[in-house]
């Protein structure tokens, strides 16, 4: 079997989002692709966290938070009660999630907190997405890299689990692009800006 067969590539992902007539063999496509990595099972939001997050940093926080705006995205999105209660809760972790700090700070029971399991999932992407971040095919090399290496996991819906989390693949990195391009664009003007002040100093 070709070993980059199972790989999702951003043409997988813009037929099925991005065209008006979306193509059944694209979408079985990506389905067959995150069938490798999804498995059925149930989500609860009292699951126990493997990982220590005492010392969450604040980019944990900023993910938990951006995390939690994703799953409100998502449960407008869909119509799925199964989805909707996967997703859409304003109830914080019950095992002291530091990286939950910001959100429960500028939440006043507002806000929604992530699933943690869809956290762990979105800090992958993220990791992923800082790997790659400076290549010209950063969104292709993202994808990839995320499901070549990331570990299994489940989803309650087996009816919507690949429509799912390529719509979050998608959005997510659509936004950090766009973020980061906001980031170093700003860089580039502070350093132009800075080389026109000094230039007024130096004689031709």
């Amino acid at each position: 079997m070709d070993p980059g067969s199972n790989l999702i590539r951003l043409s997988d992902i813009t037929s099925i989002y991005h065209n008006d007539k979306k193509s059944p063999t694209a979408l079985e496509n990506l389905k067959n692709k995150l069938d490798t990595l999804i498995d059925d099972g149930t989500w609860e939001f009292t699951d126990i966290i493997e990982h220590d997050y005492a010392h969450a940093q604040v980019i944990d926080c900023l993910k938990y938070y951006i995390t939690g705006y994703l799953c409100f995205q998502i449960g407008k999105k869909t119509q799925c009660v199964t989805c909707k209660q996967a997703f859409v809760t304003h109830l914080p972790p019950t095992n002291n999630v530091n990286a939950a700090e910001l959100t429960n700070l500028k939440s006043k029971g507002k806000l929604t907190h992530p699933n943690i399991i869809f956290f762990k999932f979105i800090s992958a992407v993220e990791d992923c997405f800082m790997k790659n971040i400076k290549s010209p095919d950063v969104y292709n090399k993202t994808v990839d890299d995320l499901i070549e290496h990331f570990q299994r996991f489940n989803f309650p819906c087996p009816k919507h689990k690949y429509e799912i989390f390529a719509y979050a693949i998608k959005y997510y990195l659509s936004m950090r692009m766009k973020q980061w391009s906001r980031t170093v664009n700003r860089e580039i003007v502070k350093t132009n800006t800075k080389k026109k002040k000094l230039a007024k100093f130096c004689t031709t």
